[in-house]
């Protein structure tokens, strides 16, 4: 209880939901450093989903897009460009 009290007041996120979004992120930044050859399947894996139907449905709550519609977004602005990941 005092634990996600913590989380709560520092990230303002129950820690069930913040697991998610830092996987989230782990995520987009491996579509990132894939960005010309996605594939989903490991993306998921490497992330920590259970399967890729997992990961599309966690990547469309947060994004609003497939993984595929987010680099077809990217390259089509030519972020992939621009875009650096620390």
């Amino acid at each position: 209880r005092y634990l996600n009290q913590k989380i709560h007041e520092e990230f303002g996120l129950n820690p069930k939901n913040f697991i998610r979004f830092i996987r989230f992120q782990k995520s987009v930044s491996n579509l990132i450093h894939s960005i010309h050859r996605i594939n989903c399947t490991d993306t998921a894996l490497e992330a920590g989903y259970y399967d890729q139907s997992h990961f599309i449905k966690e990547f469309i709550k947060f994004s609003g897009l497939t993984p595929t519609g987010y680099i077809k977004n990217l390259l089509g602005n030519s972020y992939d460009k621009r875009l650096h990941v620390i």
